[in-house]
């Protein structure tokens, strides 16, 4: 399902579940982007009590950051 969702967007239209350096490269340049409005719509949710659409995937990225930097 995750894979026919990324495939309706460039440049993932040909993604076979694996993801080439260009793709992650792509990924890597909107990850900060991403992140940032994740936390936006986690904030939002949190201040309204409406939990979608918000995640806290971004808390993940972080974590997964800070273990890369060590």
């Amino acid at each position: 399902m995750l894979a026919a969702e990324l495939k309706k967007h460039p440049p993932f239209e040909a993604f076979d579940k694996s993801l080439t350096k260009e793709m992650l490269a792509k990924l890597q340049a909107v990850q900060e982007t991403a992140v940032a409005n994740a936390s936006k719509a986690l904030n939002d949710a949190n201040d309204t009590g409406e939990m979608n659409p918000s995640t806290t995937v971004h808390e993940l990225i972080k974590a997964l950051e800070k273990l890369g930097k060590k």
